[in-house]
């Protein structure tokens, strides 16, 4: 089994191996940007189509729409509820909210086991809707 120690080491290596850069590179191949809030007491990402991010007729679409947007895309992160955050997909959330846009891209930090076990991540998710 592994201990409260060997997690920590595992979600420290996790956030520094693939962090070098790897946000900035996201964010120059899709054209988003990130902004952290709170929301039930919940921490968010949410991961936004930049404006000018788009191709001509993208733009022209948002200028026609406006920013308004009635959807939201809730994206829960990958990692079993162990480990992990919203950086570690935003590859994935980048595509979403550029595909997407004006929708923005919503995703929890929910809470992490064994800290906080079953169905902890779930509850603490569903309290971010």
């Amino acid at each position: 089994s592994v201990g409260s120690k060997e997690l920590d080491s595992l979600r420290k290596e996790n956030r520094d191996i693939g962090y070098k850069g790897f946000v900035d590179n996201v964010k120059d191949a899709f054209p988003v940007e990130t902004e952290d809030s709170v929301i039930n007491g919940v921490s968010v990402q949410w991961v936004r189509r930049r404006r000018g991010g788009a191709s001509q007729v993208d733009e022209q679409q948002e200028n026609d729409a406006g920013d308004a947007c009635d959807t939201v895309v809730f994206f829960l992160y990958g990692g079993a509820s162990v480990v992990g955050g919203p950086d570690d997909d935003l590859s994935m959330t980048a595509r979403l909210a550029h595909l997407l846009a004006p929708a923005p891209v919503c995703v929890p930090r929910y809470r992490l086991a064994p800290e906080h076990p079953f169905p902890a991540a779930r509850k603490h998710s569903e309290s971010a809707k």
